[in-house]
């Protein structure tokens, strides 16, 4: 079964070590419809949590429109889209804003066991 971007392959060692994070995580990701970075990074990001298979990790995705002035945008101060935000019991611990510096396997990997900003 192919999953959304069937020619994204996320890189197998990042997805792995995904899949054995312990412990209560959750991502918010902020995404516009009508940006091509989010059309890009949001599939790939669902692909890599589909190949992963964490319960641990749960994720809420929020399409907003494109005006700057925005409520979601002020709750979890949005400058660019796509942002990711992940949360380790209920403390922010790093985002990926707009694009990955790697890849968005490899950038939750660096967030999940060290955590960083973008």
């Amino acid at each position: 079964m192919s999953l959304l971007v069937p020619s994204y392959n996320p890189k197998a060692e990042a997805v792995k070590k995904i899949s054995e994070i312990k412990g209560n995580y959750r991502i918010v990701v902020v995404f516009g419809y009508w940006c091509k970075d989010s059309q890009k990074h949001v599939p790939e990001f669902l692909k890599v949590m589909w190949k992963s298979e964490n319960s641990n990790i749960k994720y809420k995705l929020i399409p907003i429109p494109r005006t700057r002035k925005h409520p979601i945008r002020d709750k979890y101060k949005i400058e660019r889209v796509p942002t990711f935000i992940v949360y380790k019991d209920g403390k922010e611990i790093g985002r990926i804003i707009e694009h990955p510096k790697k890849t968005i396997e490899e950038d939750l990997v660096e967030i999940f066991t060290k955590g960083f900003g973008s």
